[in-house]
């Protein structure tokens, strides 16, 4: 099985860092932290240091929530669509990527196609828009 670990640490700077890494584990590897281990390995050979603390796919929603406490995570998302026409996507912190769609008025275009926007991943079919949104920190103020 192909786990992605976050690993809390530092550079060899002594700046916090948190970088990621993909490792091949067992079910039985996993239950004994061997996973872990094989991230620590790889962030020391890309010249990270102790300490470790990793975090694998179960396990990193609390990273999220210690973001969103902390404000540094994007919270609020703000479209103007006035008139039915996408003018401008804005969110509260950081780079999130927004993908605006509709299903209605499909006609001819490279825009529509089918993607993954149902509730459940179900494929649906429809334009969109897909891009950057701007940062505003002024939009935190809505929560």
């Amino acid at each position: 099985m192909k786990f992605r670990v976050a690993v809390a640490c530092r550079d060899a700077n002594g700046c916090a860092a948190m970088p990621v890494f993909d490792v091949e584990a067992n079910e039985q590897e996993r239950r004994d932290g061997v996973h872990y281990r094989k991230a620590a390995e790889q962030a020391t050979q890309k010249g990270y240091e102790w300490p470790y603390v990793c975090f694998d796919d179960s396990e990193q929603a609390v990273i999220l929530k210690c973001a969103q406490a902390l404000g540094i995570a994007t919270q609020v998302v703000a479209i103007d669509m006035t008139g039915g026409a996408i003018h401008s996507v804005q969110a509260d912190a950081g780079d999130i990527r927004v993908i605006c769609y509709d299903t209605d008025d499909l006609y001819e275009s490279e825009l529509v196609e089918d993607r993954p926007l149902g509730s459940n991943g179900e494929m649906i079919t429809c334009w969109a828009c897909d891009c950057l949104a701007d940062e505003n920190p002024h939009l935190a103020k809505l929560l």
